[in-house]
């Protein structure tokens, strides 16, 4: 028991910090834990149906996954927290697999909003990124048994593939996605008609900060292209994914 809220607590102290900026954390929540063979789902005693749903779509995610990337941590931990009037998730992995969710529906005005079942959804893309993690070979296996989590060389992939790769498996797992979305489309559409694609290069499709459409999307947009294209075109179909993340 000891062992199980030290666990609690330290998956706790390591996320508020980085939600502090987007609102105070009520310090009288009652924390609680639902245990699932593969995730520990973090969540206030009053979200508890909501909690449930999450921590089945977590399961779901994983069935589709891990037959592709092989690699998967043995506990992923996810915190729901109401933090934030925005649609949205995280992944990371210090100090230990941890997606943490913001359980708000999409407004028809956001880049996401091209959905069937959002916790699928979001589910499938940052478990996606978890999973993008974890690869380890060659010069950094011996590393990762001696220091643990402190060892992801993939984590330093660039954004373009790392977003992309997960909005490929969000589109590829559900029936809608955002390469399936009107929006993307049209965007896409009006990029070769003005021919600003020409300009949008490797380094630049990195970036989430450019003062020019598509202004944060071009990790997300263009990424998922290259990927999408990579998958359907290559011999290997989307078993490439996890080979690419090793060689790279």
């Amino acid at each position: 028991m000891r062992l199980h809220l030290a666990s609690l607590i330290l998956v706790v102290s390591f996320c508020l910090p980085s939600l502090a900026s987007a609102a105070s954390v009520d310090p009288d929540i009652d924390w609680k834990v639902i245990r699932t063979p593969h995730f520990k789902i973090i969540y206030d005693k009053k979200m508890r149906t909501v909690a449930r749903l999450y921590a089945w779509q977590a399961e779901r995610a994983y069935a589709y996954l891990k037959p592709i990337f092989k690699q998967t941590p043995d506990l992923t931990h996810v915190l729901i927290t109401d933090t934030s009037d925005f649609a949205n998730g995280y992944a990371g992995f210090l100090p230990l697999p941890l997606i943490t969710v913001f359980p708000v529906m999409p407004s028809t005005l956001d880049s996401v909003s091209h959905y069937d079942n959002w916790a699928a959804e979001l589910m499938i893309h940052e478990y996606t990124h978890i999973l993008t993690f974890e690869p380890t070979a060659g010069f950094y296996t011996p590393l990762r048994y001696i220091f643990g989590s402190l060892i992801h060389p993939t984590g330093l992939l660039p954004s373009w593939w790392q977003e992309g790769l997960a909005v490929e498996m969000e589109t590829r797992f559900t029936s809608k996605g955002r390469l399936r979305s009107p929006g993307y489309g049209a965007n896409l559409r009006n990029s070769v008609l003005n021919e600003s694609l020409r300009k949008e290069t490797l380094d630049r499709i990195n970036e989430g900060d450019i003062p020019s459409w598509p202004f944060g999307q071009r990790p997300y947009m263009f990424g998922s292209l290259i990927w999408n294209k990579l998958i359907d075109e290559s011999e290997e179909g989307i078993s490439i994914a996890p080979g690419l993340l090793t060689r790279y």
